[in-house]
């Protein structure tokens, strides 16, 4: 796009058919202001005005209960506004000075047709200009959105990673104890002498 925007920036057309316009007033003697001025902005008068009656006639096929009337509409819009982009010109009427004749008017006339092409060309450049600037706009938008979206990705997936290496050496075992049971015997330590019989030591000597 800035590739783009230079060249339309850079543009040297117009600076160049002034120059050629100059040149060719000096070699006819003609009044460089009143030429310039007319292949720069040309006359009111001469652009083509599409009268009422030929407008009504135009839209007289679209039918208003037809579910595509609008997009007719806006067709015989468009075909209007190209028609009075154009220009007519009187040689009687319309020449810049008294002193001009008729092939000089007509160099003049076909220079101000340049122009108006030119113009055109660069009314479309620049919306398309515009255009590309709305759509990087809109693309730069969408990529930082996928950045924040790729950010949470990437924090779910890096904590699902160290879940699983978690569960791989280390196992979660749930163990259930009954209350108030010892489940292991206790071995014994000590001599026990819960059976034993209680004698007299001096019966034990008068039986040896």
């Amino acid at each position: 796009m800035q590739d783009f925007q230079k060249q339309i920036a850079n543009d040297q057309s117009e600076k160049k058919q002034i120059l050629e316009l100059e040149k060719y007033c000096r070699e006819e003697q003609l009044v460089k202001k009143d030429y310039v001025e007319f292949i720069s902005k040309g006359k009111p008068q001469c652009r083509v005005q599409v009268p009422v009656e030929q407008r009504i006639q135009m839209k007289s096929h679209i039918v208003d209960l037809d579910p595509f009337s609008t997009i007719d509409h806006l067709a015989v819009q468009e075909m209007i506004k190209k028609m009075e982009q154009k220009e007519i010109y009187d040689y009687d009427r319309d020449r810049p000075g008294p002193s001009i004749v008729k092939e000089q008017f007509d160099k003049i006339v076909e220079q101000r047709n340049i122009r108006l092409k030119m113009d055109k060309q660069k009314e479309s450049s620049n919306r398309r200009l515009q255009n590309l600037k709305s759509f990087i706009s809109w693309y730069e938008k969408n990529v930082e959105q996928l950045k924040e979206q790729r950010g949470l990705v990437a924090n779910k997936e890096r904590k699902t990673i160290s879940r699983i290496e978690k569960l791989k050496y280390n196992f979660e075992v749930i163990i259930y104890l009954k209350q108030g049971q010892v489940e292991i015997p206790q071995l014994p330590v000590a001599t026990d002498y819960k059976d034993a019989i209680l004698i007299l030591k001096q019966d034990i000597n008068n039986q040896n």
